[in-house]
């Protein structure tokens, strides 16, 4: 390695980072990890969970598929994203076909829920759902949908097709919603 090239990543595992750090400065593994651990008090880089780093600049949506595969974003923040709500909410939502989990870093936080094998569809190449497959997901996640809707750019196709592909508890919700019903 070339000690005077810059280390370049947007978002690694930290104990990757110490390693290539180590020989490149000089540094054994105590003041490697001090030194990424300064760096993240002093805001130059975000710790994601226990084991992940980040530049300051990357955005949970755009790692997500990386920290947590086969996952993608929807419920409130793909609806937030898309305009149908206009509720901006401080977690990043998303789904998966593995088990619910929280993942934290020190400026925000991701929320993944599991869905069903068979309902993994309906997200873009960015790993982000359409409004149509978000606002499905929220209602088979969360049993209601206790956001403000407007759904002028709902696709009534796409919706009803996709709908096909939920348990019958999920069309009642959307009938209990006093915009959609």
């Amino acid at each position: 390695m070339n000690l005077h090239a810059p280390i370049t990543f947007h978002f690694c595992k930290a104990n990757s980072l110490r390693l290539e750090m180590m020989p490149a400065f000089g540094l054994n593994a105590g003041s490697s990890k001090a030194l990424l651990w300064r760096a993240t008090k002093g805001g130059l880089l975000n710790r994601i969970g226990k084991s992940w780093i980040s530049l300051p600049d990357v955005q949970a949506y755009e790692i997500l598929p990386l920290l947590y595969p086969p996952s993608y974003v929807s419920m409130e923040w793909a609806l937030s994203h898309h305009g149908v709500s206009m509720q901006r909410p401080f977690t990043l939502t998303a789904v998966s076909t593995k088990k619910t989990k929280v993942i934290k870093s020190d400026v925000w936080s991701i929320e993944i829920h599991h869905i069903a094998d068979e309902l993994f569809f309906g997200f873009d190449e960015q790993y982000i759902a359409c409004p149509e497959k978000a606002l499905l997901d929220l209602a088979y996640v969360r049993g209601r949908i206790d956001v403000e809707l407007d759904l002028a750019d709902i696709d009534g196709r796409a919706l009803r097709a996709y709908l096909t592909k939920y348990p019958k508890y999920v069309e009642k919700v959307l009938r209990n919603h006093p915009v959609i019903g």
